[in-house]
């Protein structure tokens, strides 16, 4: 299993520990089996592209040792290293949480067909976000519409999903209603939500794409980043995950990554189970939730309508 991120990563542990305890209750363990984890780091540690090709190589070195059955690929910088390598091998390859559309990766690696079915030995999961129906969501909660901001980091995952946020809206009536601020350090961050989000009366909510931004001692991930955006920012925080939510964010329609992950091992449990890999079609994350942090409404002095609360999966 290689994982992106770290091992307290928000986006990388939920999926990792997901496809875990679906692989444990289906009494695949270290009891009977072999599960190697191998982590990364791409956010915080090896974060240039020299870095990230050094680690992937090290990475794939473990796997060639290890000689797994099936190679688990959290999120998209272990996938564009690593699948280009396990492609055609005798491996499986099961990716979850990729943002990049599988079709953009296919345009070279040639894994799937138009309708998704497998070519060669790689299917999974995408992270679609439900974009629209998050900011839909938000909206109906203050009662107005408006422009919606986009705080995105540079980083690598961050550029990527502020691509499939805008990829996700083409089309849609929110289209034009995106504005984006690109932060690159803790400072930027501050500054824009600060004199950017707060002052600009259009705007009625903003996206938190910060994945990591640069500090005096190296960079901050977004565990740490959510409690100085929520001290700072003035309106409310959508989030694109509930895991974000529960550490402090507002709300929205939100993905389940615990569930993507467990979706990526029922799709390795076909597998095992000898379904061949050409039957197991790459499938959109199913889980999505409405979310709401109690407490960030209360410091925002936004009431949640009843009618609202009565829909909502989870509430913190």
């Amino acid at each position: 299993m290689v994982q992106s991120y770290s091992n307290k990563d928000l986006c990388g542990v939920p999926q990792l520990e997901g496809a875990l305890d679906t692989l444990k209750e289906a009494g695949i363990n270290d009891n009977n089996s072999q599960i190697k984890i191998f982590f990364m780091k791409t956010k915080l540690k090896n974060t240039t592209k020299p870095l990230m090709d050094k680690v992937a190589d090290k990475a794939y070195r473990e796997i060639e040792q290890f000689k797994p059955d099936i190679v688990f690929l959290f999120d998209d910088p272990a996938f564009s290293e690593l699948a280009p390598k396990l492609i055609h091998k005798h491996v499986k390859v099961i990716f979850s949480g990729l943002n990049v559309k599988p079709e953009v990766y296919n345009k070279t690696l040639k894994f799937m067909d138009k309708n998704r079915h497998p070519l060669a030995n790689i299917t999974g999961v995408y992270e679609k976000l439900y974009i629209e129906a998050s900011i839909k969501f938000i909206e109906h909660i203050l009662g107005k519409k408006g422009k919606i901001a986009v705080l995105s980091s540079e980083d690598k995952i961050g550029r990527i999903v502020t691509q499939q946020i805008l990829s996700e809206l083409r089309g849609t009536p929110y289209e034009d209603c995106i504005k984006v601020f690109w932060v690159n350090t803790l400072y930027e961050v501050k500054n824009d939500i600060i004199n950017g989000i707060n002052v600009n009366n259009n705007i009625v909510a903003y996206v938190v794409n910060t994945h990591s931004v640069l500090v005096q001692n190296g960079r901050m991930d977004i565990f740490h980043l959510i409690p100085f955006e929520t001290k700072w920012a003035k309106k409310p925080d959508i989030a694109i995950n509930k895991t974000f939510c529960k550490r402090g964010l507002f709300g929205g329609v939100v993905l389940d990554f615990y569930a993507m992950g467990a979706q990526a091992a029922r799709m390795a449990l076909k597998v095992i189970n000898g379904i061949p890999i050409s039957k197991i079609p790459i499938e959109d994350a199913q889980k999505r939730e409405r979310v709401i942090n109690l407490k960030r409404a209360e410091q925002l002095h936004i009431k949640i309508p009843l009618e609202v609360l009565d829909t909502v999966n989870e509430v913190y």
